[in-house]
């Protein structure tokens, strides 16, 4: 991909591979700061314990299944709570639909994230989705089987992916585009990785996942 080249060409560093270890970095303070929140009274905890409650399911399902713990598991819940934690409204960027039925109208937003789910699109987080597609401008412009890996698609502002990912039409690489609100471009901008608020640096990290 040409962006991840140039950013190699420009900085020395994998794309892709720096944004995963900041993330990496990042996700125990994160986690045990918005459990923290979450055991507290609130809109904000109320919300952040649903996430949660499917969170601690899922790793429920692991234990009984014997799986290991998947990273992906993190990655999506810490994506997902960051700007609920910071109060931000993204009802409009994270958006969700049932496989095989009509796709909600996606002309009003210019940039999006859509997680197309084979049940219970009311879930407040997914972990096995079908497929999570970067809309932009009512396109839908490469499809990934991660949250993680649309925000990485999604930043460089390229519909074409390097993680398995089905790309459906390309941008202009490096054209430029509100990538979502704000708490997700804390962690989504790896330019700006370990720049992270000061309240979230100093959560502790002894963190239950």
């Amino acid at each position: 991909m040409q962006v991840y080249a140039e950013f190699q060409r420009i900085t020395n560093q994998n794309l892709p591979n720096t944004f995963y270890a900041e993330l990496d970095r990042h996700t125990p303070r994160l986690m045990a700061l918005f459990r923290q929140k979450a055991s507290k009274t609130g809109k904000t905890a109320d919300a952040l314990a649903d996430i949660f409650k499917v969170h601690d399911t899922q790793v429920i399902i692991q234990y009984i299944s014997q799986e290991l713990h998947d990273v992906h598991t993190r990655h999506t819940t810490v994506l997902h709570a960051l700007p609920v934690y910071l109060r931000e409204e993204v009802s409009g960027f994270f958006r969700t639909c049932v496989d095989d039925m009509d796709e909600p109208d996606l002309g009003d937003a210019s940039v999006l994230l859509l997680t197309t789910v084979s049940d219970d699109a009311t879930s407040p987080v997914h972990y096995h989705p079908v497929r999570v597609s970067v809309v932009l401008e009512g396109d839908v412009v490469v499809s990934l089987p991660r949250l993680a890996d649309a925000f990485l698609s999604r930043e460089t502002g390229n519909g074409e992916s390097e993680r398995g990912g089905t790309t459906h039409r390309r941008g202009s690489p490096g054209a430029g585009f509100e990538p979502g609100p704000p708490a997700v471009r804390t962690i989504a901008s790896t330019h700006g990785a370990g720049a992270l608020p000061t309240e979230l640096n100093t959560a502790p990290c002894n963190s239950h996942y």
